[in-house]
């Protein structure tokens, strides 16, 4: 399993970000231990907003 602490640091560290990256994964079946996101959305954008505070599992049909 990656060590994605550490790869968000050296991220961070080497491009002077502001905010943690996010990271993406599309999968068949939801991630364990991983939240469903509680809210829809009316633009994809938010989702990316919402990453950047915490992990979630979004689902399709969740974007209105």
């Amino acid at each position: 399993m990656n060590d994605y602490s550490s790869i968000a640091k050296t991220l961070s560290e080497s491009l002077r970000l502001r905010v943690p990256p996010i990271a993406v994964c599309f999968t068949d079946k939801p991630p364990e231990k991983v939240p469903a996101s509680t809210q829809p959305a009316a633009a994809g954008c938010v989702f990316w907003e919402r990453g950047a505070q915490s992990a979630f599992e979004h689902r399709n049909d969740e974007q209105l």
